[in-house]
């Protein structure tokens, strides 16, 4: 560091930091100004007791200016009476092992961490022109056209710090926050950042929907699509499958044919058999008839031997007609006979082969028959995987309300978070206040005692309101925290108190509030942003369940020494028999339409289980109802 340096820190505290009326710095730049006045901030401040022996500044920043001069004057400089040291901070979780921190960056959100996390370490925040007087301890303010520095001073947030400023802090261009005005710029660029969020809140969810609605569509038509697809697959497997059956009726309908015309070929071949046996008969009748004629002309020339002998020749022709009438009878009869047994044996042969292919063609239905029930079967499957389908689809369903409910309590969240912010702010700005009334009547020697009693009485009255605001802000706190996987000892009746705290507008008017806890309760290993949930929703049921006046009974007790349990009773409607063992499947609600949908106890039921532990209902119509849940201690 040069000799003007050197120079303008010996005057610094030699003289009073009074460098204004000091001409040595008009040498100086502007990172060397700021390194001399975040000094003079540290000197001026009363931290509380450490038993550090070297006073530690940290830097967030990005100008290399500043943590060069400041670490320059390490050696030259002592703050507090000690040596200080200079060092560059990272992240949050470094803040609290320093005494002041300086800060040059414009991020707001980072600002905010940066000062709760400064606030709750007792550590002093320098910040370099930020534009929210809100958040700051002290903030630098570098304005255009001007050489000269100057500064803010936010009383409010150095008192909730556990720091005090001395007298002299506010000399050289220094001046307190004027926090009402400073509150009302911010609530205005809030509500019109809050406007603006509205409004593509709207948007978004417009897009949000029809995007929804076209997804639909497109999953209606790709389910359908596939579906017409597996349908012509199946139908063009069947179609196969058939014709191949087809194909082998038709073969072996072929080879019967060819069976029924070699049956045939044979058959013409026994005709043409028979056709020649009747032929050989006309021939033999032909001879014989041939023979009759020689016979008679051979009787025609003896016929005069058989004028003799004619009665004996009547006699012997009488015999002779009689044989050859018996003879002839008896090749017709042979003849018949054979015909006969051959067109029967034809016809048996016929009515076999008929019972042989009706045989096949019964075969043929039983094998189509069974070809029916497979597809009669296969029809079922398809209904069966269908109905699979329409419970996978209502499943998807219940899991999209599921995750469209988990979005508006991170919602509902984040919206929690900022309205605690927002009422911390003012809160400060009361309790500081209070402070400065309380100083302020302690010095006051003039005002009588009923007056003094009066005012004190008031401050009490103020200080019990800005204690029971500053639990609500702390129960919001806790219940917008988004850490939804933590497990850690959790104080049971805290998280309780916390709900009731939360829901005091609904409890207040409408029911009494009867604890009965345990004494020196165990702390139970458990998530406390979940388990806030299922208290809040739990009691929101039950208060909800009173029509008029009636009472809310909140008990605990240790069962078995292992688990650890909890009664909430209320004097409400009750539930009817036949709903009661449905109260905790998704969507079922007996609520009027608007006011639920129905997933609140089927989150309770889930994170009960999450917890191995148990939930049951037990009620009465137009008595009430209790819940009592079971969690493990030691799990």
């Amino acid at each position: 560091m040069g000799e003007a340096i050197k120079k303008a820190l010996k005057l610094l505290f030699l003289l009073g930091f009074i460098f204004s009326e000091i001409s040595v710095f008009g040498q100086l730049s502007s990172e060397e100004i700021k390194s001399l006045l975040i000094i003079h901030f540290c000197e001026n401040i009363e931290f509380q007791e450490t038993q550090n022996e070297m006073f530690r500044i940290g830097c967030f920043t990005k100008d290399e200016r500043v943590f060069e001069v400041l670490s320059s004057a390490e050696s030259e400089v002592k703050i507090k009476k000690k040596q200080f040291t200079v060092e560059r901070i990272d992240g949050l979780e470094a803040v609290r092992n320093f005494d002041a921190v300086f800060y040059d960056n414009t991020d707001q959100d980072q600002l905010i961490e940066l000062l709760n996390v400064a606030r709750e370490n007792h550590v002093l925040l320098i910040t370099d022109n930020q534009p929210e007087q809100l958040f700051v301890m002290i903030n630098i303010i570098e304005r255009e056209g001007e050489e000269r520095l100057s500064f803010k001073v936010n009383m409010s947030n150095l008192t909730l710090a556990g720091l005090q400023a001395k007298p002299n802090l506010l000399l050289n261009g220094g001046s307190l926050v004027d926090i009402k005005k400073a509150y009302e710029k911010f609530e205005s660029r809030l509500n019109q950042s809050q406007k603006d969020l509205a409004k593509f809140t709207e948007e978004l969810k417009e897009r949000e929907e029809e995007l929804i609605q076209k997804k639909d569509s497109l999953l209606k038509k790709d389910k359908i699509i596939v579906l017409r697809e597996q349908e012509i697959t199946n139908y063009k497997n069947q179609l196969s499958a058939y014709q191949k059956e087809l194909e082998e009726l038709n073969r072996k309908v072929k080879s019967e044919q060819a069976l029924v015309n070699q049956k045939a070929v044979e058959l013409e071949k026994k005709n043409k058999e028979l056709s020649q046996i009747f032929s050989s008969i006309d021939k033999k009748q032909l001879e014989f008839e041939k023979l009759e004629k020689e016979i008679y002309e051979l009787s025609s020339r003896a016929n005069d031997l058989r004028t003799k002998v004619e009665e004996k020749n009547i006699v012997l022709d009488q015999q002779q007609q009689s044989i050859y009438n018996q003879r002839r009878l008896l090749i017709l009869s042979f003849g018949f006979i054979l015909a006969l047994l051959l067109a029967v044996f034809a016809v048996i042969r016929s009515v076999r082969i008929r019972r042989k292919l009706n045989r096949k063609l019964t075969e043929q239905n039983d094998l189509l028959s069974n070809t029916n029930i497979e597809l009669k079967t296969t029809n079922d499957q398809l209904n069966e995987q269908r109905e699979e389908l329409r419970q996978t689809l209502e499943e998807l369903q219940k899991a999209q309300m599921q995750m469209l409910q988990s979005e508006k309590m991170a919602s509902l969240g984040v919206l929690t978070a900022g309205v605690a912010h927002e009422i911390n702010n003012p809160l400060n700005y009361i309790q500081g206040g209070i402070y400065a009334l309380n100083k302020i009547l302690k010095k006051e020697k003039s005002l009588d005692d009923q007056t003094l009693k009066m005012l004190s009485r008031v401050i009490s009255d103020m200080n019990v309101g800005v204690k029971r605001t500053a639990d609500i802000v702390k129960s919001l706190n806790t219940f917008s925290r988004k850490d939804s996987h933590t497990i850690r000892p959790s104080n049971i009746h805290e998280i309780i108190d916390d709900s009731l705290l939360i829901l005091n507008h609904e409890i207040k008017d409408k029911c009494k509030v009867e604890k009965a806890y345990i004494e020196n309760a165990p702390f139970v290993k458990a998530n406390q942003e979940n388990l806030h949930q299922v208290f809040l929703n739990l009691i929101l049921n039950a208060v909800q369940a009173i029509e008029g006046n009636g009472v809310l009974k909140i008990s605990t007790k240790i069962e078995s020494g292992d688990f650890f349990v909890i009664e909430i009773s209320d004097t409400g409607v009750g539930i009817q028999k036949e709903n009661l063992g449905k109260v905790f499947d998704p969507f079922f609600t007996t609520k009027d339409p608007g006011k639920g949908v129905g997933l609140g106890l089927s989150i309770v039921f889930k994170i009960i289980k999450e917890h191995n532990g148990t939930i049951k209902y037990s009620s009465e119509h137009n008595v009430g109802t209790t819940v009592t849940i079971k969690l493990p201690i030691n799990d």
